[in-house]
């Protein structure tokens, strides 16, 4: 299980560098995709109920989402046959239904 953490810090760090060049702060990050009750729950104690994030703070996120997933996909590429991606991805997605339970 420590390594499915480490993977996903790892691809949780890929996002930042993502966000932040789609010129995403955190909290915009966050606001786009969960609102202020999203917000609060990660630590934003301040966040007022109509918060929210700039206007095209939305789909700025998605494209980050999408440039993370290219830059996740990039490295599995090179480490992995798409046999072993395939197993890889159901593996993970079985760890996460039996996590969430």
């Amino acid at each position: 299980m420590q390594r499915l953490h480490v993977l996903r810090e790892w691809r949780a760090a890929l996002h930042l560098c993502a966000t932040t060049a789609a010129g995403l702060d955190p909290l915009e990050t966050v606001l786009a995709d969960g609102g202020p009750d999203r917000a609060r729950f990660l630590g934003w104690r301040d966040v007022a109920d109509g918060a929210a994030a700039d206007p095209s703070a939305a789909a700025r996120r998605e494209e980050a989402e999408r440039a993370t997933d290219r830059l996740t996909a990039a490295v599995y590429g090179r480490a992995l046959t798409p046999s072993e991606f395939a197993e890889y991805a159901e593996l993970v997605a079985k760890a996460g239904a039996a996590a969430l339970g």
